[in-house]
Formats: C-alpha cells, sequence, structure tokens
C-alpha cells in the first residue's frame, strides 16, 4: 500500500482535556503504517481527524459535563482489557479519520501510472475508514448505525 521511508518519532498529540491525548507511536502501529509517513504529515493529520471527531462529538461532550463527567475516562463504559470502551471508540473513529486523510493524498506518493491505478484501488478503502469513524462517533452517542441504500 506504502512505500516505507523511514521511521516516525513517537509524539503526544494534547486533547481539550476531556478527550484523551492521541499517540502517533499507538497510531503508526494499529494502522499499520510501520514508520512511513513523514512527522508533519502524520501530526497534520491526527490534528485535523481530533479537530473532526470533538466537533461532531461537542453536543454530547456538553451533556456528559452536565451529569459530572469531565472526562471520557469518567463516563460510565464498560472496561474493555481494562480500558473504557469509549475512549477505544474514540480512538477508533479519530484514527479512521486520519488514516482516510492520509490515504486520500496517496497520490503524493507515487504519481506514475501505476500508483494512479493504486490510488483508485484504495477508493473503497476510504469509504469504510470514513464509515468506521461514524459507527464509532455513533456507538459512543449511543445512536443507531443508519445504512442507506440508493434506489
Amino acid at each position: 500500500m506504502f512505500v516505507a521511508t523511514g521511521t516516525t518519532t513517537p509524539q503526544t498529540i494534547n486533547n481539550n482535556g476531556f478527550f484523551p491525548a492521541i499517540s502517533t507511536d499507538e497510531f503508526v502501529k494499529t494502522q499499520k503504517l510501520d514508520g512511513i509517513i513523514a512527522d508533519d504529515r502524520l501530526l497534520f493529520a491526527l490534528t485535523l481527524a481530533i479537530s473532526q471527531t470533538n466537533s461532531e462529538l461537542v453536543s454530547w461532550q456538553i451533556k456528559q459535563e452536565g451529569m459530572g463527567y469531565f472526562n471520557l475516562e469518567d463516563v460510565p463504559s464498560e472496561p474493555i482489557n481494562d480500558i473504557s470502551r469509549l475512549v477505544t471508540l474514540y480512538k477508533q473513529a479519530v484514527f479512521s479519520f486520519a488514516k482516510a486523510s492520509l490515504l486520500e493524498k496517496y497520490r503524493d506518493f507515487d504519481t506514475t501510472a501505476l500508483g494512479n491505478k493504486k490510488a483508485e484501488n484504495v477508493e473503497t478503502n476510504i469509504d469504510a475508514y470514513r464509515r468506521d469513524a461514524r459507527w464509532a462517533i455513533s456507538d459512543i452517542q449511543g445512536k443507531q448505525r443508519s445504512m442507506v441504500e440508493l434506489i
């Protein structure tokens, strides 16, 4: 999918205080990037993904704070592997938005005819990552996922 170009330096992106900080190292490892994206590009994609996810959850966050929960980890949720399910879903949303954004820039890596063909092949993956982000956000909010089929 991507061509290895080096390693990234692990960094933490601080969040708004309610939602957790995001580790670039965790993103790289869970999304199979393996140090192939430049640090600046990685930070930018994750920062935009955090912004987008937080914007979509702002009303939900305000509601939680009104109930006395001032960070995501405090909101009642079943733990899975000692981590709040909501924290895992939040990371899923952020990581999915960031991965979709990076995949959209795929042609930047290889603009040859072969590269263009590969870029066309990842279009389905981009849509799947955006879907995964939306589903994670819906799950956090306790909303039903919906699928719409055009006739």
